[in-house]
This record gives C-alpha cells, sequence and structure tokens, in this order.
C-alpha cells in the first residue's frame, strides 16, 4: 500500500475527522433533548414512552458510531506521528553515516 499524504496532511485530516465526529455528537445530543421533552410533555399514551425509548436507543448508536469515529480519527494522527519519528531516525541514520 503506498500512501501519497503527507504527515501533515493526515493530522489536519485526523483534527477535521475528530472535531466532525464531536460536532455530531453535540448536535445530536441536542436533538434527543428536544426529542425526550417532546416525549415526555408532547405526547399522549404510550406514544411518550415509545418515543422516549426509540431516542435511547439511537443515543446509544450515535454515541457508540462517534466513538469509534474518534479512534479511527485518533489513529490516522498516531500514524502520522510514527511517520514523522521513522523520517527522523531515517535522517539521523543517514547522517551517521555520511558523517564517518
Amino acid at each position: 500500500m503506498i500512501i501519497k499524504l503527507t504527515s501533515g496532511e493526515m493530522r489536519s485530516i485526523a483534527n477535521a475527522g475528530h472535531s466532525s465526529s464531536v460536532d455530531f455528537m453535540q448536535t445530536y445530543a441536542q436533538f434527543a433533548n428536544l426529542a425526550d421533552e417532546l416525549a415526555a410533555v408532547g405526547m399522549q399514551g404510550l406514544a411518550g414512552p415509545a418515543v422516549a425509548a426509540k431516542v435511547a436507543e439511537l443515543k446509544a448508536k450515535v454515541d457508540q458510531h462517534s466513538a469509534t469515529a474518534q479512534e479511527k480519527f485518533h489513529g490516522i494522527g498516531h500514524f502520522a506521528d510514527m511517520t514523522d519519528q521513522a523520517e527522523a531516525e531515517r535522517q539521523g541514520r543517514i547522517f551517521a553515516i555520511t558523517s564517518l
């Protein structure tokens, strides 16, 4: 596999992706709060508890997907760091050999 991105580009993608996943989770939390409020005061009979249960189920899925996305973006950032470290070590070895 060939990666054509620089470590800076990978780090930028990782930061943007992590930020987007946090924003998504926060936006959904606002939606869930509104849906919970609607379920509690705006619905009659079993409709309220049914909506509240679906909101809780969806919130759990959103939290899981967001956590997975954050882990993957963290992995991309870590890969960029390791790429920089490997390049620095390579340059150090080259310098050591050429300075003999």
